[in-house]
Formats: structure tokens, C-alpha cells, sequence
């Protein structure tokens, strides 16, 4: 096949606002929690820097308790002036002890010794220590920093926040975020490839592709993608190839993600959203919401099949020889027969089901205005359960070792996770940002 070279690979300066800027998010850690609620309220966060100057943090969550979920609570995701830092200061008020108000505002200085660069994303994490806050005379919080160090390579979710152009990395064995990094501009979709220690990272507004090395988090390539306009959807189709959809100008394309190469290109009905490459067959499924269809293409992008849907299909799932269409229009998951192409019936999920994805046992759908994920057993016609998840669920992915659903809720601005064994809410993972997409590498 004649590969046709669409962009020089470079590695470029990845800016995230004004000049001489980073961005730094922070996190309190809580660590060693007492059987009693501690809470406050943030009145201010201040750096110092190494000449001494004071610079605020502006505070988008100033409610701290020890009863957050999963014992980390987002405070603050500003854009502050590089250099290096010497303090952080933290200004508390309307401390209490369960029931008990503890008199008086309090401050808190806490020593660091750290650098933020010019475009970089960084987390700063406060780490409340609740039981060392006891003290003779009554209830003082003490704490400690830890700036963030590199994540483990395995187990690990990784979210996309196109709000503040940056990847978050979270332990799945904790739920806690622990590292971030800068993207380019409107980080979408996200595709692990862990025997090849990369994260390939999809950016719309820069028309890029960003390689990430997840031994390292950090990017080590950069592809611009001349060609499309608004690329928002991608998969891994094997290796290091990639599949990618532009919904503006009605292309896919198949991307060689080690040498920067458009393998091929195809025009392919309106629309195009949601694609999903299904591993066994060896081929590649994707949304028409213009043309209310989802094609199902071999690997070279040669057409196979086309399947009618509803008004406005889009999360797309293959399992046990049957295809799932959800369609957003309509609320309902569409099931096909992949031997015969026919339809097999129709499911009511919910209000705009936008995402898929499957376990052994079982289906769940995102259901974007309802604020719930339905449950489907494989092969049924009915949803044996919902599940409450946020304000606004879409994209999903699942860590099988740890039993975890997570599913990313733009409304609330964090992640949910679910036990998949259980079908229970355990609570969110706090970003401060809405999040775009969701993956595990394992």
C-alpha cells in the first residue's frame, strides 16, 4: 500500500495560556482520618515564590471534608507565573470537628521546593493530616506537600479535559488523581497501547495526535493532521495503527501513529462520530448521525456492510456476535445479528444514550440527559438495571482487576466510579474540569 506522507513529525512547545505561565492543579490528600468528620472552608491559597512575592490562587472548591470520596478533594486550577516556589499558604475559617466549631481562622504555611515551567500542567497535592491535627489544647490542621511524581505505568486511567488542555493520570488501586500533563489545544479521545508504552492522545482544535510515553508521562511526539478539520474520535486498530473520524468533513482515516503516515482516507457518509474496531473480526464500525447508519468497514476501510439505525446513533459495541448501537435521538440500543446484518430489536436505554462499552457479563450505556447508566445483559432485549451516575455520563472504560467502571460526567466535572460487580456508585473523582474521555492502560 502507498503510504502518503501527511506531516512532518515534530515535537512541539506545547503552550497553555499567556506567556511565562504553567497551570498548576491542586489536590488535598486526606491521611489518617479520624471515625469523626473534620471539615473547613478555604479563605484563601497563596504561593511564594523564591523572591518572596505572593501569588493568589483563585479557589473553585473551598469546602474540605474528610469524608470525600476516596480521600481526595480538588481545591483550586489556575494559571500562575513560572519559577521556583518556596511556600504555600493556606488561610482556613468555619473549622469544625463533627459537630464541634473550632474557634478562630487559621493559617497554614507549608515548605516546598519545586519549579513550574512555562506550559506545563503540573498537581501540587496538600496532604491533610487528620489525626496528627489533634493537639493538647484543642484542633489545628497540619499538613504537608507533595508535588507530583511519575504514575505507575500499569493501572492507571488516564482523562482528557479539553477545558484546560491537559491529561490527567489516576492510580486505579486509589482513585486518586496523581500526575498531570499538558496537551495541545481540545484534547478528545484517548487510546492506550501499553505493549508499546504509548498513549496516543487526539487534540481537535490543533488537528494533532500527541504521543505520550507512559513510562515517562511525557510527550514524545506530535503529529499535525493537515488533512481533517475537527478530528474527535479515534481507536486502535492494531499496534501502533489508528483509526480516526472527522465529523466535519465526513472522512475516517487510518493513521500510522509511529511514522506520522496517512495509510488511507475514505468519504464516508455525514456526520461521522463514534468508531469502535472490533479486534476478533478484524473490522471497523462507525456512526453516520447524517445518514442515521452505522458502517461496518474491513480493515483497509473497504466497505463490509451498513446498518440502519435510528435517528442518531452513536456509542457502538460488538460482543458474542451481536453489534450495539446506541442511539441518541431515539434513547433506545439497537441489536443486530453480525452473520445475518439484520435487526434483531430494539432496547429504551434512556434520555440520549451516547456510549457502550461491555464486560463479560455485562453491557453498560451512558445515558447523557438522564444521568444514569443502564445495565444490559448480552443478548437480551430488556435493561435489568440503572444506575445513578452524575449529572451527564458519556464516555466509559473499565478496569478489570480492580472491578471498576469509570465513566466521565462533563456536569460534574469528575469522574464516577462504579463497582461493575456490585452496579454501585462509589463515589467521584474530583478534576475541577470536565472531563472528555476516559482510558485504562493496563
Amino acid at each position: 500500500m502507498k503510504k502518503l506522507m501527511f506531516s512532518t513529525v515534530f515535537i512541539f512547545f506545547l503552550a497553555i495560556g499567556i506567556a511565562g505561565a504553567a497551570r498548576l492543579n491542586v489536590f488535598v490528600n486526606i491521611e489518617h482520618p479520624l471515625p469523626t468528620e473534620a471539615r473547613f472552608e478555604l479563605a484563601g491559597l497563596s504561593l511564594i515564590n523564591d523572591q518572596g512575592t505572593d501569588v493568589p490562587v483563585t479557589v473553585s472548591s473551598p469546602g474540605v471534608s474528610t469524608a470525600v470520596s476516596f480521600g481526595q478533594s480538588f481545591l483550586a486550577s489556575a494559571e500562575v507565573p513560572v519559577g521556583r516556589y518556596s511556600t504555600v499558604i493556606l488561610k482556613m475559617k468555619n473549622v469544625r470537628l463533627g459537630s464541634r466549631k473550632i474557634p478562630g481562622d487559621m493559617e497554614a504555611k507549608i515548605k516546598v521546593n519545586w519549579e513550574l515551567k512555562e506550559g506545563e500542567s503540573r498537581c501540587l497535592f496538600l496532604v491533610w493530616d487528620v489525626r496528627g491535627s489533634l493537639r493538647e489544647n484543642g484542633f489545628a490542621p497540619s499538613f504537608y506537600a507533595m508535588f507530583q511524581t511519575r504514575p505507575l505505568r500499569g493501572e492507571t486511567l488516564y482523562v482528557t479535559c479539553d477545558e484546560i488542555n491537559t491529561l490527567f493520570a489516576i492510580r486505579t488501586d486509589t482513585n486518586r488523581v496523581v500526575a498531570s500533563l499538558a496537551t495541545k489545544d481540545t484534547p478528545r479521545q484517548v487510546a492506550a497501547f501499553p505493549r508499546g508504552d504509548r498513549l496516543y492522545v487526539l487534540c481537535e482544535k490543533s488537528r494533532s495526535l500527541l504521543s505520550v510515553e507512559m513510562s515517562t508521562f511525557r510527550v514524545v511526539d506530535a503529529l499535525l493532521l493537515p488533512m481533517v478539520q475537527s478530528p474527535r474520535f479515534l481507536a486502535l486498530v492494531n499496534g501502533r495503527t489508528l483509526v480516526v473520524t472527522d465529523p466535519n468533513n465526513d472522512q475516517i482515516f487510518l493513521v500510522d501513529a509511529g511514522t506520522g503516515s496517512l495509510l488511507k482516507s475514505r468519504r464516508l457518509g455525514q456526520q461521522l462520530t463514534n468508531v469502535f474496531y472490533w479486534k476478533k473480526g478484524r473490522q471497523i464500525f462507525v456512526s453516520s448521525a447524517g445518514e442515521q447508519k452505522v458502517y461496518q468497514l474491513n480493515a483497509d476501510l473497504s466497505p463490509a456492510r451498513a446498518y440502519e439505525t435510528g435517528s442518531s446513533p452513536r456509542g457502538i459495541w460488538v460482543q458474542n456476535g451481536w453489534l450495539y448501537v446506541a442511539d441518541s435521538g431515539s434513547g433506545t440500543v439497537s441489536l443486530f445479528n453480525l452473520a445475518t446484518g439484520k435487526l434483531l430489536g430494539r432496547v429504551r436505554s434512556g434520555r440520549k444514550p451516547v456510549r457502550i462499552l461491555g464486560t463479560r457479563r455485562r453491557l453498560f450505556i451512558s445515558n447523557w440527559k438522564d444521568g444514569t447508566l443502564s445495565v444490559l445483559w448480552p443478548g437480551q432485549m430488556a435493561i435489568s438495571r440503572r444506575i445513578k451516575a452524575g449529572l451527564s455520563p458519556s464516555a466509559l472504560a473499565v478496569c478489570n482487576t480492580r472491578r471498576w467502571l469509570y465513566v466521565a460526567d462533563r456536569g460534574e466535572r469528575g469522574v464516577t466510579v462504579v463497582n461493575s460487580t456490585s452496579m454501585k456508585n462509589m463515589g467521584m473523582i474530583e478534576l475541577g474540569c470536565s472531563p472528555w474521555d476516559v482510558a485504562v492502560a493496563r
